[in-house]
C-alpha cells in the first residue's frame, strides 16, 4: 500500500483525508474509514447537493446536468473494466442511488440516500 495524496474536505468538515493505493491492483481508497456513529457529520449540511433532488437555483441545475453526464461515463467505465454490460455491482457510498439504479446494489451509511438506493 502506498500513499497517493492528501485531500481536504472543504465542503463539510474541513478535515484532511489520506488516499492510499494498493500496489498490486491499483485500487485507491481512504484509510481509516469513520465509524458509523460518526460518518453522518460529513453529510450534515443542508446544501449537500449530491443527496438532494432539488433543481432550485442555477447550481443545482448545473449539478444535475453534470451528474447525469458523469453517471453515463461511470457506467461505461465499469462495463469496460468488468468486460460486461449487465450484472450486479455493489456501490458503497451510493448517495441518492442514481448509479445503483442503473445496474447495481447500493449501500449508503448515514447520508440519507438509503431509500433511493433501494437498500
Amino acid at each position: 500500500m502506498k500513499r497517493v495524496m492528501t485531500c481536504t474536505d472543504f465542503y463539510a468538515s474541513g478535515e484532511q483525508f489520506e488516499l492510499y493505493s494498493c500496489e498490486d491492483c491499483g485500487f485507491t481508497f481512504t484509510q481509516g474509514v469513520p465509524v458509523e456513529a460518526e460518518i453522518g457529520k460529513y453529510y450534515e449540511t443542508p446544501d449537500y447537493i449530491s443527496h438532494t433532488d432539488t433543481r432550485k437555483g442555477a447550481m443545482n441545475n448545473i449539478y444535475h446536468y453534470v451528474r447525469s453526464y458523469m453517471l453515463g461515463r461511470k457506467a461505461r467505465l465499469v462495463a469496460k473494466e468488468a468486460h460486461r454490460k449487465t450484472g450486479r455491482l455493489l456501490d458503497i457510498g451510493t448517495g441518492t442511488g442514481y448509479f445503483a439504479i442503473r445496474w447495481c446494489v447500493g449501500l449508503e451509511s448515514g447520508g440519507g440516500g438509503e431509500e433511493s438506493a433501494g437498500t
